[in-house]
């Protein structure tokens, strides 16, 4: 009996690159089924990031693209993901002093208590 795959992972098999042995110069068999198995695991909009990168994987892996059932079990479009910008020692040093602007001075609690004893003793 053959496996009824779903459209999008038609789609998503159909962009994945073809591997290529170079020493015996042939494409290597891929596991569709196992991949298949993978993919339904995924959610949605993992599955939708893996379909917008699916063109960029071959430029992305270089010359030796992971099998792709790999590539899913080993989340491979996390890889594909643009770095944070991280800030700069500057940007780092301003968020800094920012804050500490907002931090209201320490309270000297033994000196407040005698304030307001005076206070209290004034009254009397």
């Amino acid at each position: 009996m053959r496996t009824q795959y779903s459209e999008d992972f038609e789609m998503f098999w159909k962009l994945y690159p073809k591997r290529w042995d170079r020493q015996a110069r042939f494409l290597i068999k891929r596991k569709k089924a196992p991949a298949y198995e993978s993919w339904q695991k995924l959610s949605n909009e993992i599955k939708a990031e893996c379909l917008m990168n699916a063109k960029k994987i071959k430029s992305f892996e270089g010359s030796s693209v992971r099998d792709c059932v790999t590539w899913l079990n080993q989340k491979g479009w996390i890889e594909m993901r643009p770095e944070e910008v991280r800030p700069t020692n500057a940007q780092i040093q301003e968020m800094a002093r920012d804050l500490l602007k907002e931090v209201p001075k320490p309270i000297n609690f033994e000196e407040e208590a005698n304030k307001q004893s005076r206070k209290l003793r004034a009254m009397q």
